[in-house]
């Protein structure tokens, strides 16, 4: 076996051409975040937190997250409560279009977002409480803040 052994101005030519190709990777991989569910009975909802694990900005259309009041908007694609009676889908309420930036949740790098989902999107909040068994599935998927729909939005906003 032959061992090789590189001058360091040659290792850092070989760096230094590779890592715009590292950087440009690290710019288009998909965001890392975790998002925690808490079932609270005694308040009839469901505590949300989506924490950034990124150091780059994340941003959520508001749309895609509950409102103030722990509704959704149009939830029943991708709010879900699963339990042993069966799945309830969050009802469809339309809170009106948002367009803009002023649409756009941003989160910080290494931030947190925090929301509620009540127990009455789903219908009774008394019978929702009586389900054994309940697990929330929320689909929510932030992106980077340069992906091309929130670039679109802060164009608009100029």
């Amino acid at each position: 076996m032959k061992t090789y052994r590189l001058r360091s101005h040659t290792a850092l030519v070989i760096a230094g051409l590779l890592m715009p190709f590292t950087t440009l990777a690290r710019e288009n991989s998909e965001p890392r975040y975790r998002l925690t569910i808490k079932d609270v009975p005694s308040t009839k909802r469901f505590e949300l937190t989506l924490t950034s694990l990124d150091d780059r900005p994340l941003c959520l259309h508001i749309q895609r997250w509950p409102n103030q009041f722990g509704r959704v908007h149009f939830g029943a694609s991708w709010v879900m409560l699963h339990s042993a009676g069966g799945l309830y889908r969050a009802r469809n309420e339309n809170a009106g279009r948002c367009v803009g930036p002023t649409c756009i949740i941003h989160i910080a790098p290494k931030g947190s977002l925090r929301g509620v989902i009540s127990y009455s999107v789903f219908g009774s909040a008394v019978d929702v409480t009586a389900l054994r068994g309940r697990h929330l599935q929320v689909d929510v998927q932030p992106k980077l803040c340069t992906a091309p729909e929130f670039q679109e939005r802060e164009a608009r906003k100029r």
